[in-house]
């Protein structure tokens, strides 16, 4: 998942487990499920790092098959415009 730096207020007051590795990022075994599912997320506002490392996801999955289809799913506000057109 690409979220890099974002942290979305709980609504509960119960104790955040440890699903979330440094800075945000998802559970490794997320990362794990999401790129054998050939699946890239981007959330967030886009900035260079979130095209960075987007870009870095795609050219990963085209590396691993380049036949098979790969599914991008956004969720974003906007952003940088140049940083958007990298992705």
């Amino acid at each position: 998942m690409i979220s890099k730096g974002y942290d979305f207020p709980r609504l509960d007051d119960e104790d955040e487990k440890d699903e979330k590795g440094k800075e945000g990022a998802p559970a490794p075994q997320v990362d794990k499920y999401l790129f054998k599912s050939r699946t890239v997320l981007i959330t967030g506002n886009v900035t260079q790092d979130l095209a960075r490392d987007v870009t870095a996801r795609l050219l990963a999955l085209a590396e691993a098959d380049h036949e098979a289809p790969i599914t991008v799913i956004v969720s974003s506000p906007g952003g940088h415009v140049e940083s958007g057109d990298m992705i």
